[in-house]
């Protein structure tokens, strides 16, 4: 007799369908006059639900929806996708595309702007998000005109008051990325890009509060460099340890840090708005790097494609086209067609961001036995919705009621106090956030690093700079020992942030990145030169060698990261447990004339604040 394991897609699914079930129950036995929520969704293929094949009258066929719809209904995927989940969760329908004339007027629960292949630029080309938001602002008008007058149809409008309270989804920015490497930019030249677009974003998320949208739902981008279609197309690439195209991933991240700064920047600045950036990069590259314990086999092939193994896709005969061919249990895939996720892996992303969904924005609670379902699914110490809460909570200024709530929980994991520690230093109090990470039983390097990163944040680098001292005593630095060479006195350490996470770095030193690191510095060489830098053979506290990887001292490192990492407009904070020696200060005062890059570096005696080629 077959046995369902707690690990298997299919125990997800099932699951989920379970809690769409109870959701449903629960609500209609409340009442029948609860409305669902009003939901509209700007994106591109990752959440068009048919906008392609309505706007364009592009075909998509089977076996695309073969799985859940039983035909197509010009969804990328065999079945439903996570805005499906996520609708049907919340007890509503799902969302029609925009441009679909044959719905009629069934637009009362919102609709879907999201098309296949939309990107944030250039504005002015469908479909990208600029257009998406001049149709719903067109759509706004045209249902706020209706509800004002004796039309029959009236009654099946949204209200201002449904603008108002309504769920505004953005998930796009993958497209951008991927379409400057596919036109031969190189990492670089793709990074420099990514501001402009997340630019766009930040636009669109205003334009829709200005509009009177409160509520703001941000997706950042998946682990680009794991598609099988990129994998299949480009060959000169390194691959991380899961087989994933290192450069494409990174630009990926880099996009999800400076996505996850303007969210923190909006929050401050719309007061009354709640914008929530969901991590959807972390939970799909778990599915990849875990894919055993989620029962997924051959995480890097497509389901859907033509070439057989390793990953099942070639350009030209892509899935639903002659020639191609489809496995016979998507459930065991991860990939439905070498760019799209399956049924399966859509519901396993959409369950580990429900509660979130639920307990942010404050819809309708699902029962307790709902509740207990995903606390088992996830084996979390603290329930999802209390989760959620926490972090509401933390995030509009309601820090005091999070904490109450955390410390109710009968058991908090390691992560759940790093969270609550991050939390008070966003909230600007830093000694609260220290007593509380002094009461924690357990930690790990994360709790080190969040720590620090906490510090450096609110400006105290004094306090960032003991904790820095602390980890380099410690050996959290990295094995040092190797470095020193016989050498009594502390070897040279300097750490810089990049999103939440604080990087060591040490000459000599091994960082995942190195390579990166060192090929930036010395393609930098030559152009500091060119603007009048001299290399200083003076050196202070760190001996200088001739070796490509060892010649750089370990600031300079930690600053070419932070070039490499860091979205412009923000300040670039590195430390250092020695003094920083001329050379690398000459170094740095013209390498933020050149990038035009405000950087901050505290060594052992004083704090030098770098712009403009000149230090304070």
């Amino acid at each position: 007799m077959a046995t369902l394991s707690l690990h298997s897609p299919t125990f997800f699914l099932l699951s989920l369908l379970l809690v769409i079930f109870i959701l449903r129950q629960h609500l209609a036995v409340a009442g029948g006059c609860q409305y669902p929520p009003v939901i509209f969704n700007f994106g591109d293929s990752n959440s068009d639900t048919g906008g392609l094949a309505a706007g364009l009258g592009y075909t998509i066929g089977l076996p695309n929806g073969r799985s859940f719809f039983r035909r197509s209904t010009g969804r990328l995927s065999d079945g439903r996708l996570i805005i499906d989940f996520l609708c049907q969760s919340l007890n509503t329908s799902l969302l029609n595309p925009y441009l679909d004339s044959m719905v009629g007027s069934k637009f009362q629960n919102g609709a879907n702007f999201a098309i296949v292949g939309s990107t944030t630029l250039p504005r002015y080309v469908p479909f990208v998000l600029h257009i998406q938001l001049m149709q719903f602002l067109h759509f706004k008008s045209r249902a706020l005109e209706l509800a004002s007058t004796s039309d029959p149809l009236k009654e099946m409008m949204i209200t201002e008051n449904g603008f108002r309270t309504a769920l505004y989804m953005i998930d796009i920015g993958q497209n951008d990325i991927a379409d400057s490497f596919s036109k031969g930019l190189s990492y670089s030249q793709v990074v420099k890009h990514i501001p402009n677009v997340i630019s766009e974003i930040k636009s669109a998320i205003k334009t829709l509060y200005d509009e009177g949208g409160r509520k703001f739902w941000v997706h950042n981008t998946g682990p680009l460099g794991c598609l099988p279609q990129k994998l299949s197309m480009v060959h000169s690439e390194a691959l991380d340890k899961h087989g994933c195209l290192s450069s494409y991933n990174s630009a990926a991240k880099l996009f999800n840090e400076g996505l996850d700064h303007i969210c923190r920047e909006l929050r401050a600045e719309l007061r009354d708005a709640d914008i929530v950036y969901v991590d959807i990069y972390t939970i799909k590259y778990d599915l990849i790097a875990n894919s055993t314990n989620h029962g997924f086999e051959k995480p890097l092939m497509a389901c859907c494609g033509y070439g057989g193994p390793p990953y099942n896709y070639n350009v030209n005969i892509t899935c639903g086209h002659g020639g191609s061919n489809s496995c016979d249990e998507g459930s065991r895939f991860i990939s439905w067609d070498g760019i799209h996720y399956t049924e399966t892996a859509n519901a396993i992303v959409a369950m580990k961001n429900h509660s979130l969904l639920i307990g942010v924005f404050h819809f309708e609670i699902p029962s307790i036995k709902a509740q207990l379902l995903l606390r088992r699914a996830f084996r979390s110490s603290v329930t999802p919705s209390a989760k959620a809460k926490i972090t509401h909570l933390s995030r509009t200024s309601q820090i005091h009621e999070a904490r109450k709530l955390f410390d109710s929980c009968d058991s908090n994991s390691v992560s759940s106090w790093n969270s609550m520690v991050s939390e008070h230093f966003t909230n600007r109090m830093p000694r609260e956030a220290q007593l509380l990470f002094d009461q924690m039983a357990e930690r790990n390097i994360t709790s080190w690093n969040g720590l620090m990163s906490g510090y450096m944040n609110n400006g105290e680098m004094e306090e960032a700079r003991k904790v820095f001292d602390d980890d380099a005593s410690h050996g959290r630095c990295g094995d040092v020992s190797k470095l020193s060479k016989g050498i009594r006195k502390s070897p040279g350490c300097s750490w810089t942030q990049v999103g939440d996470m604080a990087h060591a770095f040490a000459r000599g030193g091994i960082h995942a990145e190195q390579e990166a690191i060192v090929k930036f510095l010395a393609e930098w060489d030559g152009l500091l030169r060119e603007a009048g830098y001299n290399p200083d053979c003076y050196v202070e506290e760190e001996e200088k060698v001739d070796r490509l990887s060892e010649r750089y001292h370990s600031e300079r490192l930690a600053v070419a990261y932070g070039l490499l990492k860091i979205p412009e407009g923000v300040p670039l904070r590195v430390l250092k447990n020695l003094r920083v020696c001329r050379d690398c200060h000459a170094a740095i005062k013209l390498i933020s004339k050149v990038k035009e890059k405000e950087i901050i570096l505290r060594d052992a005696k004083r704090s030098h604040h770098f712009k403009n080629g000149e230090c304070s």
